[in-house]
């Protein structure tokens, strides 16, 4: 991500993301990013499905995994309880009809793994 200021001036401000489609500050104060697939290749399938994941920003040039093994997470927002909410997946078959889902994730310290859910569910760390 880069830091634009109104004179102009452009710099890095978070680095090593992949295919971002979010960013949101947490009730916490922290920086969310919404990765849509992670280890992507330069040959098909280019995304890995079920390589999604929602990062907070530790550092300059650092993360950590708060939801990982979603399929092409698109959208992160906050409840008022501090509730993570997702909406996922960013693009399906047949345009992705039928197949949106809005998660809710009490996040903690530990990261959540959506692998294994093949239908929306209410995940805590």
């Amino acid at each position: 991500m880069v830091k634009a200021t109104p004179d102009g001036t452009a710099s890095d401000f978070w680095t090593g993301l992949t295919a971002v489609t979010d960013v949101e500050f947490g009730p916490d104060g922290a920086l969310y990013a919404t990765e849509m697939a992670t280890g992507n290749t330069g040959s098909e399938p280019f995304l890995n499905p079920n390589s999604g994941r929602i990062v907070r920003q530790t550092g300059p040039n650092s993360l950590e995994p708060v939801v990982t093994d979603l399929h092409y997470p698109v959208h992160i927002g906050f409840e008022a309880d501090g509730r993570m909410m997702i909406a996922l997946p960013a693009f399906g078959p047949d345009g992705g009809v039928g197949l949106g889902s809005l998660i809710s994730v009490d996040i903690g310290n530990d990261p959540v793994s959506y692998a294994g859910f093949e239908a929306p569910a209410t995940c805590s760390a």
